[in-house]
């Protein structure tokens, strides 16, 4: 059923001349992963620490469950499912491995459905709406782009919103422990993450010649679960990086200003740049393909969540 309506929407496509593919399409790339990076540093740097600290949460956590379910659940792309079908060219490349859930809809909710919430509860409601709004078009355009169907795209919604829901009653709890029982939390998440990074590695698939042939698969699990390597992490590295800042940077987005901001988006992404794209393809190459992504995430996620705060903390007190 899900494939017959994606052919509904393939006949509207074509009836229309395909004049909005190009609109949905960039509709569809707001939730592409490291558009939201951009966005929650951003938010976590500059904007609002607290909301940056919620959204970082649930982007991980809804991350991790949606990315291993894709490795449990198998579902092929809808073209593979079924060759009548015809997504839009250009949203092929960003969709590789398996369908369900739909990652891009599962991080747009992740974020901009947690600002929605600080948002409305701080009176704010038309900012809310309109981050609701973003939610749901991305979840659309991804339907519209025909790489994922309606089923997918729900249960990725499901499990964003029970993941904004879990973090938002956990973390305030988490957030009142010592610091030695914040650590101890933090060693038990690397522990259940490093669990699914081998599960997902070692799980058999069933890998047939068509789904190599659409490209969507690679050559192997390191090609097709690139983005659990990268998730699992980065989970790890982000929760580490958070537990260092509450110890050493204490840093606050209060009293911003333009200057400071422009500080912190320069000096932020420069020592992002330096861990991803020098010590991290450094590491990439040392520990290969599975092992080498999940230390170069986990690297920048601790630098962009940790240590580009401590430094903000330490030049700011001098300078501004």
């Amino acid at each position: 059923m899900d494939l017959q309506f994606l052919l509904s929407v393939q006949s509207f496509r074509e009836s229309t001349g395909f004049v909005l593919d190009g609109l949905m399409y960039f509709i569809s790339e707001i939730g592409y992963t490291y558009l939201i990076i951009l966005a929650l540093c951003l938010l976590y740097w500059c904007i609002d620490k607290t909301t940056g600290v919620y959204a970082l949460c649930s982007f991980f956590v809804s991350s991790v469950v949606g990315l291993t379910m894709k490795c449990i659940v198998c579902i092929d792309r809808p073209w593979v499912r079924d060759t009548a079908i015809k997504p839009v060219e250009a949203a092929i490349p960003d969709a590789r491995g398996f369908s369900f859930p739909s990652g891009h809809t599962i991080n747009a909710v992740a974020i901009y459905g947690e600002a929605a919430c600080f948002a409305s509860r701080s009176k704010r409601r038309l900012l809310s709406t309109c981050l609701m709004c973003v939610c749901l078009l991305v979840g659309v355009s991804r339907i519209y782009c025909e790489v994922h169907t309606p089923f997918d795209v729900m249960g990725a919604f499901v499990i964003a919103i029970i993941s904004i829901c879990a973090v938002n009653v956990i973390l305030p709890k988490i957030l009142k422990l010592s610091f030695k029982m914040q650590a101890f939390v933090c060693m038990v998440v690397t522990l259940i993450v490093a669990v699914l990074a081998v599960f997902v590695t070692f799980k058999p698939y069933d890998i047939n010649a068509q789904m190599l042939a659409s490209g969507i698969i690679g050559d192997g699990v390191s090609d097709f679960a690139a983005d659990n390597y990268r998730i699992y992490g980065g989970t790890i590295g982000a929760l580490w990086g958070l537990l260092f800042e509450e110890r050493f940077a204490h840093f606050d987005t209060y009293g911003m200003t333009v200057k400071k901001a422009v500080f912190r988006i320069l000096c932020g992404f420069i020592c992002v740049f330096i861990a991803f794209a020098l010590l991290g393809n450094i590491i990439e190459i040392a520990f290969g393909d599975i092992l080498g992504k999940v230390i170069k995430y986990a690297l920048v996620a601790f630098v962009t969540a940790g240590i580009a705060p401590f430094i903000f903390k330490k030049v700011e007190d001098k300078i501004f």
